[in-house]
């Protein structure tokens, strides 16, 4: 469909209220939401002389998007932009005359390119990775495969290392990355979080290398990002040992963690002998112990046999 598009037609187009070419928008049919099914998604052309051909409104149930959907270079490209009309109150919307002007510049990109400039933003030259960008994909990657503590304990690592967000990483230097650590483990005695941070930025910087390497083999070139300052920290043996971390507990008396050895058996026969007071309370302990999990991941574990069909359709 085509149209010269005005903000106010914009606006108007909905999954209910379909443009109706002739007409103007107030005389546009207005489906009622609870008695009719919404329109599939439609594509809205606009053919406004200041805008570039491909330039488009996507209307969707929920939102509708500018886009840009042309072929460039012999490739089709869908290239998003921004919304143009979502929930009120919620979400910020492009204007339509900035809409048009960008979609010149996407446009000019994808020609000299010859690929999409989402795809070109998105592929940041390792060379010029910066910290802040590398800790933002990591965490990127880690959400849907990582527990939120482990979210969580990186974003305080990254806080600790917020004044670095603008360094390229293949400019952090080890001596750089020793003294940031010390910072915090000696200066501070923060060492528990020290390690934590050191940790963290050894993982995303070496994802990073990951990356980059299989990105190199395919273009047929060499890495740009071969090298992690933060493995300083294994190498000058920063990070606590087991028995040390295990006498650090024991001395601020932090915690009291089973051994195969003293506390294992004792622990098992207690928690069963307290089966007859609160059996489930005894399942959920031993069970939590023998799978090695975490309090918080055992207890979204759903007791089947205490719980209706109704309940065991819903999540947690």
């Amino acid at each position: 469909m085509k149209l010269t598009l005005t903000t106010k037609i914009v606006f108007k187009m909905t999954a209910w209220t379909i443009p109706q070419p002739g007409t103007k928008p107030q005389d546009w049919d207005e489906y009622d939401p609870d008695r009719h099914s919404p329109s599939t998604n439609y594509l809205v052309c606009d053919t406004h002389k200041d805008a570039p051909p491909g330039f488009a409104v996507r209307v969707g149930k929920k939102a509708s998007v500018f886009l840009v959907d042309k072929m460039v270079k012999g490739q089709k490209m869908k290239i998003p932009m921004g919304l143009a009309r979502g929930r009120k109150g919620v979400e910020p919307v492009m204007k339509l005359a900035v809409a048009r002007e960008k979609a010149w510049d996407l446009i000019r990109i994808a020609k000299a390119h010859g690929a999409n400039p989402k795809d070109i933003e998105e592929r940041i030259e390792a060379a010029e990775l910066t910290l802040g960008q590398d800790f933002a994909r990591y965490v990127k990657h880690l959400k849907g495969r990582a527990e939120p503590n482990s979210i969580l304990s990186v974003e305080k690592a990254i806080d600790k290392l917020k004044d670095w967000n603008g360094r390229k990483v293949g400019m952090i230097t080890p001596t750089e990355a020793a003294e940031r650590f010390d910072l915090h483990a000696v200066d501070k005695g923060h060492r528990t979080a020290a390690e934590a941070m050191g940790r963290w930025a050894t993982a995303a910087v070496a994802k990073a290398i990951e990356f980059e390497y299989h990105a190199a083999h395919g273009e047929r070139r060499a890495p740009s990002l071969t090298y992690n300052p933060f493995t300083i920290l294994k190498t000058e043996e920063k990070y606590r040992t087991n028995k040390q971390l295990e006498r650090d507990y024991k001395k601020k008396g932090i915690r009291n963690p089973l051994s195969f050895e003293n506390t294992v058996g004792p622990y098992i026969k207690a928690a069963w002998e307290y089966r007859h007071v609160n059996p489930i309370a005894c399942d959920f302990v031993l069970l939590t112990m023998l799978w090695g999990m975490r309090r918080g991941e055992s207890c979204t574990f759903k007791w089947r046999d205490r719980i209706t069909g109704e309940q065991s359709a819903v999540e947690r």
